[in-house]
């Protein structure tokens, strides 16, 4: 980190930067200035040069002293490596640019609150990399306390590499702006839906066959299969874990176009909240009608991942909704020592009738942009070294190195130009998985400055032919209901997240109650709606519909 005397750039920057009201600019007249090395730079002739001649490509290395731009970050890699300055691919990186990535984590547990404490400290790294979207502050904030400098104008002179990814495809581009149309930050990019799909509806496929089933489509189809296993001797055929979204009942809601949050409803575009809506309540009645069936693990509320995990492996539920690693990979392991014809098969998102639209019920569908990005802090002596260091991992060779580590040791390229990871990765003769293998050469899993390579992410992490064939299944659906990262205005995101942290709460309490019967669908669910009306409901969704009008409008 660096230390107290780089805080008089910071303080310039917090006088420079307060007249931004939103976004990561500027938008009135004052011109703000950032120090890059020994000169001072300023960001509007930084814009106007970007834009009459063009992005300046970078010679490699980038300087010929070395340097060290330190990087704050999560460890995504904690359970195999205590530190990123472990990665192979970033002594590669550094061999090549001159400059050493210099990595610092918070305590894996802690994360928000050592964020928090070092925002407010103001002892600063060069670059952090984050999901700000989780933020308080958001990006927007950390530019009105003169925490991070303007990207827009540094991205846009000093990073061709990133700007050429963004045109991969209009939702990339759309994505990557605010909605003041500036880049605030170098984002991690997912250009293929299929890296973001990786949880969904699961069943056992050899009960399937032993029964004589087909892989259920509609709604209808899935309460008579459950009906079936549990005639034969399955204790809770659908198993659920309430803790977590991805694990919960909510895949079946794609059958009735409604979501347990906001959501773009697919007649008319409109930002709605599920919860107050008839297909909702459409939607209690039919789970409601599956509990008192038994079909539902009765002690699903109390469930937790481990618990799922065992009801899953061991016999006692057949269904649910899993991700494709800890979900389908660790089921079939653990249950294969029990049940050797054990098998499990992804399911399309259920639907009404067959041949409606099946629509992806995960909201990380919708982010392939704004997620986890880099953002340059006022602290950094030298934004531009560190733009153009970041930029790097955005072009051919870089992207190779983070994606698929050191040609020849853990990867080869094939006549064909297509990479496969070699026999030391995917066959360790010490018994690790692949990822393991990988997290102490590079990324291919995990989320840096770089488009994620769809291919090297599937070879890690989808060695079973059923998780690859999920993956595909889940991906056909529909993902338009689904809300991209939006941000609110200031004077309203304080508002909307106390309506929210109270309506949340009420939503998921008497969920549970309607799905169980303990309250009556038909006598309580309008009295449910006109609580939530007085809990200021409509007020969080406009400002939700107007968020998204503005994010449409970029």
């Amino acid at each position: 980190m660096k230390k107290t005397a780089k805080r008089v750039l910071a303080a310039a920057l917090m006088v420079t930067m307060a007249v931004s009201a939103a976004g990561c600019g500027s938008n009135g007249s004052g011109q703000q200035k950032t120090t890059v090395g020994a000169q001072t730079t300023d960001a509007a002739a930084v814009t106007t040069a970007a834009v009459s001649s063009g992005p300046v490509k970078a010679g490699y290395p980038l300087t010929t002293e070395k340097k060290q731009l330190t990087v704050y970050s999560k460890n995504s890699l904690s359970s195999n490596i205590a530190n990123y300055n472990e990665i192979a691919a970033f002594d590669r990186a550094a061999e090549k640019l001159g400059v050493e990535l210099v990595w610092s984590h918070p305590v894996s547990g802690s994360e928000t609150d050592q964020y928090n404490l070092m925002i407010a400290s103001q002892d600063l790294p060069d670059i952090i990399f984050w999901d700000f979207s989780s933020t308080s502050s958001k990006l927007t904030g950390l530019l009105d306390n003169g925490s991070v400098i303007d990207m827009d104008p540094m991205i846009r002179q000093y990073a061709p590499n990133y700007l050429k990814a963004l045109e991969q495809d209009e939702i990339l581009k759309k994505q990557a702006l605010n909605d003041e149309g500036k880049l605030c930050a170098m984002y991690k990019l997912e250009p293929t839906l299929e890296r973001l799909v990786t949880n969904g509806p699961i069943m056992r496929k050899d009960l399937l066959d032993q029964y004589g089933l087909e892989v259920p489509m509609t709604i209808e189809d899935w309460y008579q299969t459950l009906s079936t296993f549990k005639a034969n001797g399955v204790e809770a055929p659908l198993a659920v874990c309430p803790s977590s979204k991805s694990t919960h009942l909510y895949f079946t809601m794609s059958a009735f176009k409604t979501y347990y949050s906001f959501y773009a409803d697919p007649e008319t575009d409109a930002v709605t909240f599920g919860p107050i809506t008839e297909n909702y309540k459409a939607w209690l009645k039919e789970l409601n009608r599956w509990y008192e069936a038994g079909l539902i693990d009765p002690e699903f509320n109390a469930t937790d991942r481990k618990t799922l995990a065992a009801n899953m492996s061991n016999g006692k539920s057949a269904a649910g909704a899993a991700a494709l690693s800890s979900g389908i990979g660790n089921y079939t392991r653990s249950a294969k020592e029990m049940i050797p014809n054990y098998e499990l098969v992804g399911c399309p998102w259920p639907v009404q009738t067959e041949g409606d639209t099946p629509y992806v019920i995960n909201y990380e569908a919708a982010v392939r942009v704004g997620g986890m990005g880099a953002v340059v802090t006022s602290s950094c002596e030298d934004p531009v070294l560190a733009v153009q260091a970041l930029d790097y991992f955005y072009g051919e060779e870089g992207q190779d190195l983070m994606n698929w580590g050191i040609e020849g040791e853990t990867y080869t390229v094939n006549a064909d130009g297509t990479k496969t990871f070699t026999d030391m990765v995917m066959n360790a003769p010490d018994g690790q998985t692949p990822a393991q293998v990988m997290s102490k050469y590079a990324m291919p899993s995990q989320g840096f400055t770089k488009t994620m390579d769809f291919e090297a992410w599937k070879q890690i992490n989808l060695s079973l032919p059923e998780q690859a064939e999920a993956n595909k299944t889940w991906a056909e659906g529909d993902a338009s209901m689904m809300l991209p990262n939006m941000e609110l205005p200031a004077e309203k995101n304080d508002r909307y997240n106390k309506i929210m942290n109270e309506v949340n709460t009420y939503v998921e309490e008497n969920q549970i109650k309607f799905i169980t019967g303990s309250l009556d669908i038909e006598k309580e669910f309008d009295k449910y709606v006109e609580q939530l009306k007085k809990m200021d409901i409509d007020t969080a969704t406009a400002y939700m519909q107007e968020a998204y009008a503005a994010y449409k409008n970029r």
